[in-house]
This record gives C-alpha cells, sequence and structure tokens, in this order.
C-alpha cells in the first residue's frame, strides 16, 4: 500500500484511529510506504523511517533517523531531537525564530 501525506489535515484523534489501521494492517503482512511531513505525530511511531532529500539520507528506526543532523540536512533547517518516554520528540527552531521576529514570543 502506498499513501501519501495520510495524515494530513486531519485531526489528533482521527490520526490516531489511522495509526490504529496501519498498525492493524502492518501486523497482517500488508507493507505500507507512505510520506509524511508529521515528524512527532505519525514519523516516530512508524517501525521504519527513511529520509530523503535528492538522496537517501538516512534509513532506520526513528531512534536512528530522527536526529538533529539527519533532520538538518534532509531539510535544510535547524532542528532539536529530544527523547519523551523513549520516543524522539522534534522541534523546529526556525519556527519559534519566525515567532520571535513577529512578536509573537517574548
Amino acid at each position: 500500500m502506498i499513501l501519501d501525506e495520510p495524515t494530513s489535515g486531519v485531526d489528533i484523534r482521527t490520526r490516531h484511529e489511522v495509526l490504529h489501521l496501519l498498525a492493524d494492517l502492518h501486523d497482517d503482512g500488508v507493507s505500507i510506504v507512505l510520506t509524511t511531513h508529521d515528524l512527532n505525530g505519525l514519523a516516530a511511531h512508524l517501525p521504519r523511517l527513511v529520509c530523503i532529500n535528492k538522496e537517501i539520507i538516512a534509513d532506520g528506526s526513528p531512534l536512528d533517523v530522527l536526529t538533529s543532523e539527519v533532520l538538518e540536512r534532509t531539510y535544510g533547517a535547524p532542528m532539536e531531537v529530544l527523547q519523551h518516554e523513549g520516543m524522539p520528540v522534534v522541534l523546529d527552531h526556525g519556527g519559534t525564530d519566525v515567532a520571535r521576529r513577529l512578536g509573537g514570543l517574548q
């Protein structure tokens, strides 16, 4: 099964339902390939990630792939990756800088 941004534009509850459906399909032996920019809500929960920017940057588990170095090479912007309960959490510092410049954060 090939999916393009399957959780784009959906609420959190629906995203969880999609994740459970994909997990059930995976457990039933269905191969799933999907694209996503949702690093925290979706990518961190997948068994395997491949980051691509004109070439394969990294391939492996979320803990191996979701690193500051890999994400900066993939997206071309600085990001910080924290660990919370064994899961990577990605912080986009570019958005913080823009919010400060626009007066949204003090």
